[in-house]
């Protein structure tokens, strides 16, 4: 069955992994505990990558937000940092007054940064506003309501659901006190047809050597402030 990158890996996906590679207890008063630890791994490694990588919230989201700012900075920078990730905006508001986000002649409304951030695949985390000086009255402090898609994106790109489920995996391994003591890992793709056997290690050497592999991927995808903005 295919994986579901409309959300992160769950239980069920665990157990599958560690059934076919040998690894899940077939007595039945074991079963229930597997099952449950498996659940709390995954939810566990969800939790985990999300955190890592930074976005909030990491899958699309429509939602309106308040931003509180300091009003002659923002009407000297004319620059609204999100703290997040945006991919698509409907509307702008400043103390409650619709902003037009059209186009003034050769000049936009609200400019998305970054803005190569589409052709790279991913959201923006700011809006700049040039035309904002005419737009509102200064003020100690502006209310500014953005309503539009919030995100990183609308899947779960393919390896950091991988490096989700492999964690979860390992977790939930180590909890089972399975006799066996040895497991194979091979790369994160390995998992798609469970764990391709390719060699040995200790569940020691795994959980040394996994976090490195998880490292490279998340690194990928976390949030970073953009150079200018704060």
């Amino acid at each position: 069955m295919p994986a579901d990158y409309t959300r992160f890996a769950n239980g069920d996906e665990v157990e599958n992994i560690l059934t076919l590679a040998g690894f899940w207890p077939e007595e039945p008063e074991r079963i229930a505990a597997a099952k449950e630890q498996a659940a709390w791994s995954a939810a566990a490694a969800e939790r985990r990558v999300k955190e890592r990588c930074g976005w909030s919230p990491f899958l699309r989201e429509t939602d309106t937000r308040d931003y509180f700012v300091d009003g002659a900075k923002f009407l000297r920078t004319a620059i609204l940092p999100l703290e997040s990730g945006l991919l698509s905006l409907t509307s702008v508001a400043f103390n409650g007054v619709n902003y037009d986000l059209n186009l003034a002649g050769n000049i936009p409304g609200c400019i998305r940064l970054p803005m190569l951030a589409e052709y790279k695949n991913r959201p923006w985390q700011a809006l700049r506003f040039p035309l904002l000086r005419g737009a509102i009255r200064p003020a100690s402090v502006v209310r500014v309501t953005v309503t539009g898609d919030f995100g990183f994106a609308d899947t779960v790109p393919e390896d950091l659901w991988m490096v989700s489920l492999a964690w979860a995996c390992v977790e939930t391994f180590t909890k089972l006190d399975i006799e066996q003591d040895t497991a194979s890992l091979s790369d994160p793709a390995g998992f798609t047809k469970a764990w391709d056997i390719v060699g040995t290690v200790t569940p020691k050497d795994l959980l040394n050597e996994w976090p490195k592999r998880e490292k490279e991927v998340i690194e990928q995808y976390e949030r970073k402030p953009l150079p200018g903005v704060s």
